[in-house]
C-alpha cells in the first residue's frame, strides 16, 4: 500500500482553492490544514473541505509534526521568505510558479532543500500538460523537419496584479513551454520590450524575443489588457507547421506547409531580382488528438511520486527553474 503524505496549503487567494481542489481529489495526500491571513478565505476552504484545520499563522503548519508537504500558493514576492522556512523545518514544498522573482534566490532555495534531502518543485502546469507532451513528441520524431521559429501568445483582459507584472506572470508559462519542448537548448540572446499603462512601474504589455544557438527563433507576446482570450503556440518547421490553440483543448493541427528556397547561392541579398525565387508547399494538413487530463492533476502526481521515490526526476526541479530564472534575470528589473 501507498503511502499517504499529510500535507497544508498557505494561501487561499485566487489560486490556493483551485490546487486544495485537486489535493482533496488524491487519494495518495491527506490535506490537514489551510492557512490564509484573511480569516474570510477560510468559509471558501471549508467548502470544499470540512474537517480542515484553518490558520492565520503559518508556523502553525511548520511546527506540526505530522505534516510532510506544504503547497504555497502566496503571492510571488513572498515566496522565498516562506518556501525557505518550510524547507528549513524539513517539509517537502511545491511552489505555485514563478518558484521565486530573483535567479540568487532560487539557486540557494535548492542548495537549501539538497542539504534537506527535501523535494522543491514549482507548479507549472504547462510541463505536464497533455497538449504540450504531444507536441513534444511531435518534435522529437522529426514531424516537422528543422524547427525554425516559435511564436507564442498569452493574452486576456485580466487578472491584473499589483505584485509582478505580466511579463513574470504570464510569459513564465511561455518560457517554460519553449524550453521543455526544445529540451532545454542553451539561448543565446534575449530582447524585452515593455509597455506600462495601468501601473506606474508595473508592465502590462510585455514583447519578448529569444534566439538559440541552434538558430532557433522564438516570440513571446503577453498582456493582460486586451479585449479576447487567447492562448496560442505556432512552431514553423522546415517541412511542416504546428498550431496548437489551449483554448481548444484536445487537438493538434499539424499544417502542411513551408517555404523552399530555389537559387543556389543562399548568401545572395534577398532583393526584387530573386523575391519569385522560392517554392511554396500547401498541402492538406491533419487534426492531432489527445486525451487532455486536468494538468494540475498531473503536477499533484508528479509531486508525489518524486517524494515517495527520490529517483523520481524532477520535471520542474533545479534545472527548470534555473532555465526559466536565467532568461528572466536578464530582462530590466528583474
Amino acid at each position: 500500500m501507498k503511502k499517504k503524505i499529510k500535507c497544508a496549503i498557505i494561501g487561499l487567494g485566487y489560486w490556493g482553492p483551485k490546487v486544495l481542489k485537486s489535493l482533496t481529489k488524491n487519494k495518495q495526500l491527506d490535506v490537514k490544514y489551510a492557512v490564509d491571513k484573511d480569516k474570510n478565505r477560510f468559509r471558501i476552504a471549508k467548502r470544499i473541505k470540512n474537517t480542515l484545520k484553518t490558520s492565520t499563522e503559518i508556523n502553525d503548519v511548520f511546527n506540526d509534526k505530522d505534516i510532510d508537504a506544504v503547497f504555497i500558493c502566496t503571492p510571488a514576492t513572498t515566496h522565498f521568505k516562506i518556501v525557505e522556512k518550510s524547507i528549513l523545518f524539513k517539509k517537502h514544498t511545491f511552489v505555485e510558479k514563478p518558484l521565486c522573482t530573483r535567479l540568487t534566490e532560487v539557486k540557494k532555495l535548492f542548495s537549501l532543500a539538497e542539504k534537506k534531502k527535501i523535494t522543491l518543485m514549482s507548479g507549472d502546469q504547462y510541463i505536464y500538460h497533455d497538449g504540450i507532451n504531444k507536441i513534444k513528441k511531435i518534435l522529437s520524431k522529426g514531424q516537422l523537419g528543422n524547427i525554425l521559429f516559435i511564436n507564442s501568445e498569452r493574452l486576456n483582459l485580466g487578472r491584473v496584479r499589483n505584485d509582478v507584472d505580466v511579463k513574470l506572470n504570464f510569459s513564465t508559462h511561455d518560457l517554460s513551454i519553449i524550453l521543455n519542448i526544445l529540451n532545454y537548448k542553451k539561448v543565446k540572446k534575449v530582447k524585452n520590450y515593455d509597455i506600462k499603462i495601468l501601473q506606474k512601474n508595473i508592465s502590462d504589455v510585455s514583447f519578448i524575443n529569444l534566439e538559440f544557438k541552434q538558430k532557433i527563433y522564438a516570440n513571446i507576446y503577453v498582456s493582460w489588457l486586451y479585449p479576447e482570450k487567447i492562448r496560442k503556440l505556432v512552431i514553423v518547421g522546415s517541412k511542416k507547421m504546428l498550431i496548437y490553440d489551449d483554448n481548444l483543448p484536445g487537438e493538434i493541427l499539424i499544417a502542411n506547409k513551408s517555404i523552399l528556397p530555389l537559387h543556389k547561392n543562399r548568401s545572395i541579398r534577398m532583393d526584387k531580382e530573386f523575391i519569385n525565387n522560392f517554392k511554396y508547399i500547401k498541402k492538406k494538413g491533419k487534426k492531432i488528438n489527445f486525451k487532455f487530463k486536468e494538468p494540475l492533476t498531473n503536477e499533484i502526481n508528479h509531486f508525489y511520486k518524486c517524494i515517495i521515490n527520490k529517483k523520481v526526476k524532477c520535471l520542474t526541479g533545479k534545472k527548470h527553474n534555473l532555465a526559466v530564472l536565467e532568461i528572466i534575470s536578464k530582462f530590466k528589473n528583474y
